[in-house]
């Protein structure tokens, strides 16, 4: 229950000063219609005092003998009223914004959490009208399309115009409540009226002196009752607008938080929208992203946290406005070459000034302009640059397939960006961990973190993407590397290799087959199981599949990181040949990394154990998160974007559901929706 005490100072600041901020309450606490008489200290008592429960409202006292005693009962009488007025403004207040949440059809378990954490007060509004948080809010949806995403999901047509008009009101309503008044007096009972502390009895005698206020004047409170109620019926107007506003500027923020801290869940709401258990963990997640931006040291900080920390993806979003504004500007004409024909150093032809122009406009040919017909040294030079950043053999000469490259359009390579952005939002890595493995499997190389900063990068060989058929005779993509996160817990050295049945059937069977010894020429080794089961696995050495070592993270997917004796393989810019698994280069300077990060092993009892070729397993001190993900686009720490082949056709599948989409909309004549 309130008290007046309590009740009246924040009224009159709420609603004389312009503000509007519900009473203090429980979060749980039901809206309701029922009001209380306020309780009224007597004149000249301590308000500390005043304890209990309401208490009706003590006339006030005041003597017929005081020449001032018509005046001071129009005060009290005011003071009263105001108070009956204003607590009915508040209850309709929490009533509409209770009314308001019911209706959204979106975030309705959320909206109701934060508007009941607040007691139903604004989060984006103040007196003075909009915050500086629902500028930043709105600054940070309009640049959304720089990070890929859509911006028609966020009020963006209703809510400039709706700014717009909530603020002529409030500064309509502000021009109300600082009209000045033509008469002194009136403006002098005014300030009286508006005064927090209000005031009364003998605290109004110097009032009235230094104001020239007389019993006469009492008639000027009934006047001044008319502005007050103006007020109110424009502020209750100002009100039911902003209330409308912030419910929306919060739902934007859930939208917000949805498509960058929390775009796992996103996923998961799309599919299981009516799924309570979702909603309840949806609920949750909006009101810890919520408290997380409010706690940081700016509200925009906040908001930009929930992007991904990586630099790679800030660098991504230049990349993107890199490729959409070429993608605007004139475009280059395709350039054709024969089958068999190569350009390389000092030869000359037509195509290579072409050639030249067309590096250019990525900023990877420097030569000088105008450009000519002769092969240069220049030309080597961005030919190299390009080939290593888009997954081609480095051979520095014009051929069909850098070309074929050179004629994908830039609103193509815009859009494989876009793609890149959305994954990385998706990713469920998390950058403050002091260590964790990322392993880019369309690039084919793996990174190791520390801090922070990438200390370690590894090309790797990942599983191909033929179809294969496994035991069962099943046929697909079955060699696709699975996308998971597993904490790495051991690394074994000299490690047997227990073959697949999947391998042992399909493979080692069939090369028995053609040569019946070679198990025994590559040390392969056969035992049975009590039911009869033949279990084979390779020795140690040099023959071994997995090589030197083996990296664990247990996951269901049986895929761990290992050595492979076919190093020749790491060369080649396509390297997609494994059964799942994930081979990589130079693993025993990996090894060596994880032993130094660790205190496990010096360098002489690393290299004893290798020498030895028994199996060893040493166990990590310190988990360490391996992240399996798949990025087609990054950009270099020199800012030279590249392009990784998409071995999966997880681009191309995107580009396919996309294309879907758009002839749905178009046969359908309605915009698909991707809200939660």
């Amino acid at each position: 229950m309130f008290r007046y005490k309590t009740l009246l100072p924040l009224i009159t600041i709420a609603f004389l000063l312009g503000g509007c901020k519900a009473p203090t309450s429980s979060p749980n606490e039901t809206p309701s219609t029922e009001t209380k008489a306020p309780t009224q200290n007597k004149p000249g008592s301590d308000p500390k005092s005043q304890t209990g429960g309401d208490r009706r409202e003590t006339p006030l006292v005041v003597s017929p003998l005081d020449p001032d005693r018509k005046l001071k009962l129009a005060i009290g009488d005011y003071f009263s009223w105001y108070g009956e007025q204003a607590r009915g403004f508040i209850n309709r207040h929490r009533l509409m914004v209770a009314a308001a949440i019911n209706k959204s059809n979106r975030f309705r378990g959320a909206l109701r959490v934060v508007y009941k954490q607040s007691n139903y007060g604004f989060h984006f509004f103040d007196a003075k009208g909009a915050t500086e948080r629902a500028t930043i809010l709105q600054q940070f949806v309009a640049d959304l399309p720089s990070h890929a995403l859509d911006n028609e999901l966020y009020f963006t047509k209703t809510l400039i115009p709706e700014l717009a008009a909530e603020k002529r009101l409030a500064a309509e309503y502000q021009a109300l409540k600082d009209q000045p008044f033509s008469n002194p007096k009136s403006a002098a009972l005014w300030a009286i009226l508006r005064n927090p502390k209000r005031p009364t009895g003998d605290a109004l005698k110097p009032l009235f002196t230094k104001a020239n206020l007389t019993e006469s004047d009492a008639a000027l409170v009934a006047e001044l009752k008319k502005r007050t109620l103006q007020l109110f019926a424009l502020r209750e107007k100002l009100n039911r607008a902003q209330i409308g506003l912030d419910i929306k500027l919060m739902r934007n923020f859930f939208v917000y938080s949805l498509s960058f801290k929390n775009v796992w869940l996103y996923e998961i709401l799309k599919e299981n929208k009516l799924n309570h258990k979702y909603q309840k963990l949806a609920t949750a997640a909006l009101m810890a992203s919520w408290a997380e931006v409010t706690k940081a040291k700016s509200f925009a900080d906040g908001l930009r946290r929930m992007w991904p920390q990586d630099p790679q993806y800030e660098r991504l979003r230049k990349a993107l406005a890199t490729y959409r504004a070429l993608s605007k500007g004139p475009q280059p004409k395709k350039l054709k070459i024969g089958r068999k024909t190569i350009y390389k150093k000092g030869q000359s032809h037509e195509l290579i000034r072409e050639v030249k122009a067309r590096l250019a406009l990525e900023g990877f040919y420097k030569g000088p302009k105008p450009y000519t017909r002769k092969f240069d040294t220049a030309l080597v030079e961005a030919v190299t640059t390009y080939q290593a950043s888009h997954a081609q053999l480095e051979d520095g000469k014009i051929s069909k397939y850098i070309l074929r490259s050179l004629n994908i359009p830039f609103e193509h390579r815009a859009k494989v960006i876009a793609i890149n952005l959305e994954r990385w939002r998706k990713s469920r890595v998390v950058s403050s961990d002091p260590r964790f493995f990322r392993v880019n499997l369309a690039a084919q190389r793996v990174h190791l973190y520390k801090d922070g900063k990438v200390i370690e990068t590894h090309r790797v060989i990942v599983g191909s993407n033929r179809k294969d058929t496994d035991a069962t005779g099943k046929t697909d993509h079955i060699n696709r590397t699975a996308m998971f996160s597993r904490p790495m817990t051991m690394v074994v050295l000299n490690p047997y290799w227990r073959v697949p049945p999947r391998i042992k059937k399909l493979e080692l069977d069939k090369e028995l087959e053609r040569e019946p010894d070679y198990y025994e020429k590559n040390k392969f080794t056969i035992t049975t199981k009590p039911d009869g089961t033949e279990v084979v696995y390779q020795n140690p050495g040099p023959l071994n599949a997995l090589g030197q070592v083996k990296f664990l993270f247990p996951n269901p997917h049986m895929i761990y990181m290992h050595d492979t004796p076919k190093r020749h393989l790491f060369k080649l810019p396509y390297r997609a040949f494994s059964h799942g698994c994930i081979r990589v280069d130079k693993p025993v300077d990996l090894a060596r990394t994880l032993f130094k990060l660790d205190n496990l092993l010096t360098e002489e009892q690393l290299k004893k154990i290798l020498k030895s070729e028994k199996e060893t397993v040493i166990k990590l001190k310190t988990k360490i998160p391996v992240h399996i993900e798949y990025y087609t686009a990054s950009v270099a720490d020199d800012g030279t974007v590249e392009f990784h082949n998409d071995i999966y056709y997880y681009d191309r599948d995107w580009f396919r559901e996309q294309r879907k989409k758009a002839r749905l909309r178009t046969q359908n004549g309605v915009q698909l929706s991707n809200k939660p």
